[in-house]
Formats: C-alpha cells, structure tokens, sequence
C-alpha cells in the first residue's frame, strides 16, 4: 500500500485535503491566500497521524519557538525564514530545514527530520520516524529508529540500517553496511561491497555475493545462494534449492576419464547437499536432487542427460555384437557392414546442420583456436574470444575480457562484462555497454547508436553521434553530447557544456554551471572553463543571501554564466543567475528575469514580465504587454506603461512617467514655495546631512570597487593567495554592509526633514500627461498622516465645517455667576448645576480640587484637572482616561482590569517591555466555531492559532488620535487631544450666578466663536467688581444643558470636540465615512466601527493585541514552509519518474527461442516514465532448453537498477536430444574407423579366401 501523500485543493470541499501520492492532481498548487488556516491545519494533521508525531493536532497548545521561520511548540527552533520546526524541542537549523515531531532535528542543508527524535544532519537527508537518523548526504531513513550514516544510503524499516555508501536496507532490522550494498526483507544482512541479500534473515557477507531466499547465505565474494537456507561457501559458486549447499571444500581438481584440471577457485553450482553441520551446529540431512527436463549436451563442458548414457549403451552393446557377428561369418560381416554403411548415411542425412554456415578466407581461427579463454566462444573469420566466459561473434572481433562479449565486425570489448555489439563498436573498460555502428563505451559507459560515444565513468549516449564524455554526463538523441560532470543534453544537436547543466530541446545549448536550456534553439551561453574544477564545488556558496551584490553582478570568469535558464523556443539566458522564459525571451547582464514572448530583461536585478515586455535599467520592473522600465529602479505596471524616470512607478495601461523626486507640494498659503521654507531653522542640519550623506555615499562606493578588485583577482588566485582573498572579500563585505546601513540611516534623517513637503523619490502616475490619460484613484480611505492621501470625504467636511453658520455665544448671569455693572464675571469657586435636591441629575464644579463630578455611584463621572483624569462609574465597570500617563483603564488595573495606552508589560519569558499597548482582556482563547465577530484579537488568541489561523475579512482599525485649536482673545492657539481636558474658569459665587446674560455668536473671521455679555442683563441680584481669578468659577446654562467651569476643570453632561463626544456612557467618535459605524469606547466594549488601528506596537503578553506585521510573518512563514515541502515531494516525484523509467527499460528486454549453438544471447531496451528516461542492457544464457540464467541492469538519472534470475522449465514429457556439429562429427570420426577397422578384416579374409581358393585350386589339380 502507497505510504506517500500528498496536500491538494479539493474543488469540492473547498479547501486542501490529503491524498495518495498516485492520486492525479487537478493543476492548483499548493497556495496561502484566503485559506491559511485550512493549509496550516493539513499538513499538521497529516504528519501528525502518518509520521507517528504526538502530542500535536490541528489546534495545538500556545508555541513558543523561536527564529525566523516557522516555529510551532515548545522551545523549538527555526533559525531561517525557509525553516520549519513543529514540535517540542524541534530544531530546524540547516538551510531549507523541516524538523516535526518532539525532538526533532533537522541541521543539514535542505534536510527534513520527522518523527519524534527524528535526526537529519546531512545535507538534503530525509528522516521518517520515530529516532530515525539520517547522518550524510542524500541519505534517507524511513521507520522507527531506522538508521542511514552514509551518502546516499537508504533505511526503510523499523531499525534498518544503511551504513555503505548507496546501500539500501528494506525491512524491520536489515543492515545494508558494504557499500552498494542491498539489503531487502526482515534481518536481512548485505556487509560487502555489491552485496545483494533478500529473505528473511538473509545474508550475503562478501563482496559481490547475493542471497535469495529466507536464511539464504552466500558467504563468498562472487557467490550466489537461491533458495531457503541455501548456502554458498565458496567464491564464484552457486547453490540453488533448499539447503542446497556450494562448497569447494573437497572437490577433486581433476575430470573424471579426462583428466582435464579443475581449479576450486572457479566455484561450483549445486542443487542440494551432502549431510553437514550448518553456523547454528545443526545437522542437515543429505539432499540430493535430480536435474530434470534436462536437454541432451552438444558441446564437451554441456550437461549430459540419462537419454545419450542409454544411446551410448546401446550403441557400444551394439558395436560388440556386429564385430563378433562379422568375425563368425564373412557373408554376414559384409552384409552387416552394408547395412550400417546405410544407417550411417541415412543417419548423417537425418542430424546434419542447417542454414548455418562461415565464408571467410581469414586465417584467424580458421582451425577453431580463437576462443582461448575457459569456457569462452569464438565464432568468425579471425575473431577472438582470449577471457574466460567471453563470446566473439564475427569477423576480427575481440573479446579479450573476463565474460566480455563482441558481436559483430572488428567489434571490441576489452573490459570485463563490457558488451560490444555493431560494426567496429567498442566497449573498453569493465561495465561499458557500446551499440551501434562504430560506438564508442568506456569506464562503465552506455553507448546506444551510431558512431555514438560515452567514454566517461557512468556516462550515457542514446542516439546517431550522440557523445556523453565526462562523469554521470548523459545525452539523448541524434548528435546531442554532454561534455561536462553531471550534464545531460536530450534532443537533436543538443549541447551540454558545462558541469551540472541540462540542455533538453533541438539545438539547445547550456555554458553555465548548474544552468538550464529547455525548448527548440534554447541558450545558455559562454563558459568554456573545464568543468569539474574546484569552481563546481565553490559556485553554490556564492548564491548565498549574506553575498554582497558587488559578487553577485561580477561572478568569477569561471561562473558567468551559471544558475542561469533559458526556456522556450530560442530563448536566451546571457548572464550569471538569469533566467529567460518564452519564444524568444532574452535576459542580459546578472540576475535579470524575461519572462513572456520576446520579452527582454536589461540592467542587473532588473524583471521583464509579459509579451514584448522590456527592461534597460538597474532593478528596473516591467510587467505587461509591451510595458518598459528604462530607467534604474523604475517600474512599468500594465500593457504598454512606460517608466523612464529613476525610481519612477507606471501603473494602469499606457501610462507613462512624467515627474522626478524633489517636487516640492502645493502650499495653499503661498507660505512654502522652496526648500528653505520648508527646512526654516532646520536649515544647518539639513546641510550638515547633505555633507555626511556625500561622504557615507563616497565610502559605499569605494569599499564596492574594492570589493569588485577583490572578485576579479579571485579569477587567477590559487592555494594560499584564494584563501586570503576570500578572507579579505568577508571582511570588506561586512564593511560594505555597515557603510550601507549608515548611508540609508543618513537619507532617512534628511528625507524626514523635507519629505512632508517636498518629494524624496519619484512620481507615481497613473496616467500619461502627454496624451491625456487621466484616471480616477478609488476607494482610498481617510489620510491620517501629514504624508498620507486625502479622499473627497474629507474635503467635502472641511466644506462643511468652513461654511457651516455661526452661532453667537451670550452670556447670561445665573445662580452660578454674577456679572457687574464693569462687566465683571464672578464665579463661585464651587457650585451644583441642575436640581437641588436629586443628586443623580447633579453637576458639581470644585474649584479648589479642580474637579467636575456628574452624577452618583455607578454612573457618576469625574473629570479631575489635578491629575488629568475622567473617571465613569465604579467598580469593574468603571472607566479612567488618564491624560498623564496616556492610559485610558476599564475596571481594576491590578485586577485584570482593561488598560489602554503607555504601559510596562511582562513577556512569557519574564521581560519587561514598555509602549502602548492593549492589556486585560477577556479573550485569551479561541472557539473558531463560537466567536464574536469584529471583536480585537489578543497574543494569547494567537500563539493558539498558530495551527488553526483563519481568515480576517474585517481589519482592526485605526482610532484617530484628533486633536482640536482652540484661539484665545490673544492669539494664542492651543491643540488638545480626545483624552485631554478644556478647562475654562470664571469666578463667580455660584449662589449669586443668573441666567440669560451670557451670549455665544461667529465671529467676524468666521473661524470662530465670540463669547459677549448681554447689555441688558437681568435678575442680578447685586454688581461685584471683583476681578476675576483662575479659582473662580463659572456655570453657562441651565437645567440639563448646564456646564460648570471650575479653575482648568470643566464639568459637563457631555463633552463634544469635532466628531468626538464624551459623556457618561463613554467615548464616541463619529464615523466620516458612511460605510463605517462610530468608535465607542464604553465601560464593558471597545468597538472600532470597521476602522483600522495603526501603529499598533507587536503584542507580546497573551492579552496583548497583535499586528499585521505579526500576523503576515506568521503566513510567510507557513508559505514558505508549504513552498519548501511541495518542492521536496516535487524531488521526491522526480526519483519515482526515474525509478519507473528503468522498470520500463528493464521490461523491454526478453530472450530469444532456445538455439544449443548460440547459448548466450544479449538484449537492450529503453524506457519512459513521465518524462524520464532509461536505458537497460542484460543477458541470457541457456545452458540447456529447460534452464535459463537472465541478468539487466538500467541506468538513467542517478536511479541506476540490476536484476538477476534463473528459469527452469517444468512438466511432463521426454527430454529431447539437440546434437552439435561437433558431437556429430566425432560420431562419424568413430564410425569411419569402425569401417576403417572393418575393411581391413575385410581385405585380410579376402585374402585367406584367396589363398584357400588357390589351395583348392591346387588340391583339385593335382587330383
């Protein structure tokens, strides 16, 4: 079952759900935008069940990590903006980290540790499980304390452990510790190099030894034990079937009747075992097995079958009975000897061979002696078989190597197992695999085609001339080569040039290091260092982010051009780090970006996105259709926007810059019409900063040429003298980083002095002032700041507010205030308004405590001129603004109580931090299903969201600090804020005040208010001169529109300055804009009516509110952590595609029908598997037409695969006999001497007959 997943966005649910790894994807990609809560709950969830992580759930308890990353639990630790840490104690501390799970450690670069305890220290290791350790590169340990010390060694098993350098152990407790080495099933042991052991506790201990089957051993170098319990002792030997056992102890080193020697070394095959004693002491049984279905042997080292000992019988049996037949009788003898005379013709007719045949008038192994090697095969005029196992087939072909095989004219394989098939194909070296008409394969190479090359160790050439020539290079296609480490071309002329580049098209090309050309004529152009340099190993450092940007626009001669990519159809990558992608995209100079048809980036650090989109400048920003930036830091947002002013921003189609910096604004005064008016008395300083900032600026441009004369003279430096230059280049670069940072500290300083009234960088334009093209800039929110826009709301109330009547003020003597026939006022230092007699609707004005007090118990208000305080109600529900320490209290302060404003905090980790900030608040915890809508968030309601954010659609609002002018009779302006107090005195006797005598009317400017005594007053009781005094009081109005003026104090039912209003409910400040509600602040609710807050400081108690600093780092944290995760899994389909790849391959290949006189046969095939590809080579061979032996092996994309196997065929039925040409012609070689033997008995009967004859002949004359 898939043990891989994977998050996807589900159209359905409408959110991201976890599926198979197989499960297609619907083109979304992973994305933080409106569902960051469902993305971050995912994936936690997900690794929390699969991975085994505990104590951790969608909603997890408050973090407390730290670093730049994400960091989720307890003391974890992400150290880098790209790091991810989850989990108690997890650390994230390399590069790219991911860490999850308690304890979890991830150090090494682009590694990721999950599972509790889980280590990852080498670089792009992965460690799944529960203690899994994974120690070096590219290692991979998956399973409960599964262990993986070595590069690219990989564990899957609770235990296993892969300690060989690209070993692999799968299973609970396998150990694959010889490098290369596999180690496949449950206590399964591979020690050696190339050891291959699969089974149960199966075992293959010495190199090159493999063991199939449960408690298989193969204890030898070479060996191969296949079967349960089956054992091979000894090298080179082979033990197939249970407790079958290959032992050379013993085995005599002579043939039997041949006499031919044997060497023990050469190994044994067995198929069972005599009795013996096996490691655990013991015994097993004598097992004897039969061979079955065995074919009859043609050649002398063939197997024979019961079949030609009974033939043989027979025929010998046979043979006797004739000869003492003939001697018993001539006539008989004859007439036998005619008879076998006609068998043997009939049978010559019945076995001779057919359709094969040798014309060749070579002298070369014309008499069969070209196959010199033991058990070796020479076929052709010429050909030559010198290594033990080797097969030559053609004319002058070679095969000189141990198990080499040649096919083919002048085709040579001179390496051991190396394969050399087509018209003077070569294969040099051990391993090498050439096919093709003149194809060259050497050190372990793959050469497919013709004239095709891979001389390089691990080297691969797939087509017509392709040449692959240097370490792990591969190309593919008709005249492709890949001339650097590492570097693949696929695709008709295709060229790889440089180390670890890929070119894939027609006619791509890639110069660079680690560059990348994809599409028809594709470029990335111009190193021709060689490749495989120190340069390969040092150029990945220089990307780093602490590189100044002085090395990243001047790389070294060596590395011009590396990172760079060019994709699409004749797009072309010219620089170092630039990227080109579409039809004819271009990018120049250093780390530019053309993407779109044509586009064309210019200018270091500068972008071109879109059709025909262009940039010439530095840093320069053109996005859209034919949209240009040609000026440094300027930007073209929009079809056809032009930007060609330094720092100028374009937006909105066909919009074009038209005005620089230093613009001062329009002053409708008339007061401020230069820079001078601006500066007044900041004058010298501004100076002053002009001189420092022209030094500062000197100082960055001096410390950068040296930096640059540093690079440059890196280009010849070697040994001792590199090393001092790379020290030197640290050095100044932290120089040039301080120098820099002083610089802009400089600018900001100046650029405050001016900036509110004249411009410090370029125009934004929306429009183009030479065509007319103006827009409209909608749904801007009210300005705040001096520098902030205006929208039309806030200037149609200034209209309102200027041309609004107004209304006069009079003064009239009441109970309060007295006015004398001088007009004098008298105020009573203290006096009551409203009713006499019910307190609650009472007024009070103390002038000698500067105190106005409205009301009684819980809804009585206080406004204290001593200390700067209004104070409501009592108990929890009261509510304190305090204008000296600038706090506003709701409740009890030191009893959890809401405070507002200046304040000292305590963190959770016991520091103190002081601002203005928001404490006391009740919701320190979070329902995501029973929340209260637009209500402020708090740090604690945070860190417990850290698994579980969700969307904020209603941002917090700003509530605006206003502040009113106020203009006495002398002039003198002053600005008091919301939480400030107007304190307004008379002096009256309050007892004595009188009503109606007291006017407020506009004044002339109509900008204000005037405040007149009537000429007729009335109901005055008597005239004092007395002059009024600050301690003097003063009552306007009467019933319940009284206000009491007492010394500064002013006590009133309701306090209102412009859209704010105070009163015994709270605060209120009126909306100005319709589609938001008011601002009130009450005793038990603060609510910001849809307004955001601003500079509001990062919170840090769990009361505290937060941010959207705060809460932006936490979603790019998160993103960046997905973004980093979807690029492992993307690594990790990468190794699958590969693995598919050469299973394809492997598929590809298949044996032919049995033939007795061409035993060994040799196949090739190619693979793909979602656009990766493979190439696989084996062999077959049939030592008979029931048994065959297979071997393959397939290389592509580092994924290489090797399978073995034997096939036996099995049933009923006689074992046919297949004779060779050979066997035939000794037979007939016996029976011409047989014959032989036969007429010269024959001829000397012949004679004793004629003798006889004469005898008689005699006898008869004589009588």
């Amino acid at each position: 079952m898939n043990k891989q997943y994977k998050v996807i966005w589900s159209k359905v649910k409408n959110s991201y759900v976890v599926v198979s790894e197989l499960a297609k994807r619907s083109g979304k990609a992973v994305s933080i935008k409106s569902q960051p809560a469902q993305t971050l709950a995912a994936v936690l969830t997900v690794l929390a069940l699969s991975m085994g992580v505990t104590g951790l759930a969608g909603a997890a308890d408050t973090a407390t990590g730290t670093g730049n990353g994400v960091a989720y639990g307890t003391s974890s630790e992400a150290t880098a903006a790209a790091n991810t840490a989850v989990g108690n104690t997890a650390k994230a501390t390399g590069s790219n980290a991911t860490a999850i799970g308690n304890t979890a450690t991830a150090s090494g670069s682009s590694s990721e540790a999950i599972g509790n305890g889980a280590t990852a220290s080498g670089p792009s290791a992965i460690a799944l499980g529960n203690g899994a350790t994974a120690s070096s590169s590219n290692s991979a340990a998956i399973g409960n304390g599964a262990q993986a010390t070595a590069n690219y060694a990989y564990a899957l098993g609770s235990s296993a452990t892969a300690s060989g350098r690209y070993s692999t152990a799968i299973g609970n407790t396998a150990q694959a510790t010889g490098h290369y080495s596999i180690a496949n099933g449950y206590g399964s042991q591979a020690t050696a190099y190339y050891a291959v052991a699969t089974g149960f506790q199966a075992k293959a201990t010495s190199s090159n030894a493999a063991a199939y089957g449960n408690a298989a051993t193969a204890s030898a170098a070479n060996s191969l034990a296949l079967g349960n319990s089956a054992t091979a002792k000894s090298s080179n030997s082979v033990a197939l079937g249970s407790n079958s056992l290959a032992d050379t102890t013993g085995v005599a080193t002579t043939g039997y009747l041949t006499n031919e020697a044997f060497k023990a070394s050469n190994g044994v095959v067995s198929v069972g075992n005599a009795s013996y004693t096996d490691a655990s002491g013991n015994t097993v049984a004598e097992n004897r097995r039969r061979i079955t279905n065995l074919a009859a042997g043609a050649d002398d080292y063939d197997a024979v079958n019961v079949a030609q000992l009974k033939a043989l019988e027979s025929n010998v049996n046979s043979d006797i009975s004739d000869v003492n037949t003939n001697i018993s009788t001539i006539n008989s003898n004859i007439s036998t000897l005619n008879t076998s005379l006609n068998t043997l013709s009939a049978t010559v007719d019945a076995n001779k061979i057919s359709y094969v045949s040798v014309n060749s008038t070579l002298t070369g192994n014309k008499n069969n002696d070209g196959a010199t090697g033991t058990n070796s095969v020479a076929i052709g005029g010429a050909s030559k078989a010198a290594g033990n196992l080797a097969t030559a087939l053609g004319a002058y072909t070679t095969a000189s190597a141990e198990r080499a095989v040649a096919l083919g004219n002048q085709a040579s394989a001179t390496g051991t197992s190396a394969i050399s098939i087509g018209n003077r194909s070569s294969a040099t070296d051990a391993g090498s695999v050439a096919i093709g008409s003149t194809s060259q394969a050497a050190k372990g190479g793959v050469a497919l085609g013709i004239e095709s090359k891979a001389t390089a160790s691990s080297s691969m050439a797939l087509g017509q001339n392709s040449s692959a020539t240097e370490y792990l290079s591969m190309a593919l296609g008709n005249f492709s080569s890949a001339s650097a480490n590492n570097a693949m071309a696929m695709g008709y002329l295709a060229k790889a040039k440089s180390g670890s580049s890929t070119a894939i098209g027609s006619r791509a090309e890639t110069n660079g290091l680690y560059s990348l050309a994809i599409g028809d004529r594709a470029y990335v152009g111009g190193v021709n260092s060689g490749d495989g340099s120190s340069a390969d190993v040092s150029v990945p450092n220089e990307r780093k982010n602490t590189v100044s940007e002085e090395r990243m626009t001047n790389p070294l001669e060596s590395d011009q051009y590396a990172f760079a990519m060019a994709m699409g159809t004749d797009a072309k990558a010219y620089g170092y780090q630039t990227t080109a992608i579409g039809g004819g995209a271009e990018a120049y100079d250093t780390n530019t970006l053309a993407v779109g048809f044509t586009a064309r980036a210019k200018g270091h650090f500068s972008s071109a996105i879109g059709s025909q989109a262009s940039t010439s400048g530095k840093y320069a920003t053109a996005l859209g259709f034919l949209s240009n930036a040609s000026a440094e830091s300027a930007s073209a947002l929009g079809d056809q926007t032009t930007a060609n002013i330094a720092g100028g921003v374009a937006l909105g189609s066909k919009s074009k810059t038209n005005i620089g910096s230093g613009v001062i604004g329009y002053d409708p005064s008339g007061t401020i019409t230069s820079q001078a008016d601006i500066l007044g008395s900041n004058q010298s300083t501004y100076t002053q900063l002009q001189s420092d900032i022209a030094t500062a600026q000197a100082n960055v441009e001096s410390l950068s040429s040296e930096v640059v004369a540093l690079q440059t003279a890196k280009n010849t430096a070697t040994g001792a003298d590199l090393t001092s230059i790379n020290s030197q280049i640290t050095a100044k670069e932290a120089e040039l980083a301080t120098a820099r940072t002083t610089l802009a500290s400089l600018q900001a300083q100046s650029n405050a002095l001016v900036s509110t009234w004249q411009s410090t960088a370029a125009a934004v334009s929306v429009g183009n002032s030479e065509t007319g093209l103006t827009r409209q800039i909608t749904n801007v929110a009210a300005g705040t700041l001096d520098t902030d826009a205006v929208n039309v709301a806030q200037l149609k109330a200034l209209s309102t507010k200027l041309s609004d009547d107004v209304t006069a003020i009079t003064l009239t003597s009441g109970k309060n205030i007295t006015v004398a026939d001088d007009n004098t006022i008298n105020l009573n230092d203290t006096f009551t308004v409203n009713s006499a007699t019910d307190t609650t609707q009472q007024v009070t004005v103390d002038g000698t405590t500067s105190t106005i007090t409205a009301g009684t118990d819980a809804n009585q208000v206080t406004v204290n001129g001593g200390n700067a305080t209004i104070t409501a109600g009592t108990g929890s529900n009261q509510v304190t603004v305090d204008g000296s320490n600038g706090q506003v209290v709701i409740g009890d302060a030191a009893n959890g109580g809401i405070v507002m404003g200046n304040q000292d905090v305590t963190t959770t980790n016991g520091s103190t931090e002081s601002g203005q900030y928001i404490t006391g608040l009740d919701n320190t915890t979070w329902d995501p299903n029973n929340y209260v809508a637009d209500r402020a968030a708090t740090e604690g309601q945070l860190a417990q969201l850290a698994g579980n954010i969700s969307d904020i659609n209603t941002s917090i609002g700003e509530i605006n600090n206003s502040k009113r002018s106020f203009v006495s009779d002398s002039g003198e302006k002053i600005e008091l804020g919301k939480d400030d107090t107007l304190n307004l005195k008379g002096g009256a006797d309050t007892s004595s005040l009188t009503e109606g005598n007291i006017g407020v009317v506009n004044n002339e400017a109509g900008n204000g208010f005037d405040i007149k005594l009537s000429s007729k007053l009335s109901g005055l009781d008597s005239v004092d001169t007395k002059t009024l005094t600050a301690s003097d009081s003063i009552t306007v109005g009467s019933g319940n529109t009284t206000t009491s003026i007492t010394g500064d104090t002013v006590t009133t039912t309701t306090v209102k300055t412009g859209n704010t209003t105070v009163n015994n409910s709270g605060v209120t400040i009126a909306a100005t804009d319709s589609s938001k509600s008011d601002i009130k602040l009450t005793n038990d609710t603060i609510s910001m009516g849809g307004n955001q807050v601003h500079n509001v400081a990062a919170g840090t108690a769990d009361t505290d509110a937060v941010n959207v600093s705060q809460l932006n780092n936490v979603v790019t944290n998160i993103g960046n952590g997905m973004g980093e995760m979807n690029n492992r899994i993307n690594r990790l389909d990468d190794r699958v595609d590969r693995v598919g790849a050469g299973a394809a391959a492997l598929a590809a290949l298949h044996p032919l029908d049995f033939d007795p006189d061409s035993r060994w046969e040799v196949a090739a095939g190619v693979g793909n598997y979602r656009g990766a590809s493979a190439v696989a080579v084996g062999a077959f061979y049939r030592p008979n037409n029931d048994t065959m032996f297979s071997i393959g092996s397939s290389y592509g994309g580092g994924e290489n695969m090797v399978n073995a196997g034997v096939t036996w065929r099995i049933g009923q039925g006689e074992t046919k006999t297949y004779s060779s040409k050979k066997a035939m012609a000794q037979e007939i070689d016996s029976l011409k001497s047989v014959v032989s033997q036969q007429n010269s008995k024959l001829e000397a009967q012949d004679q004793k007959i004629e003798e006889l004859m004469a005898a008689v002949a005699e006898l008869t004359k004589n009588k």
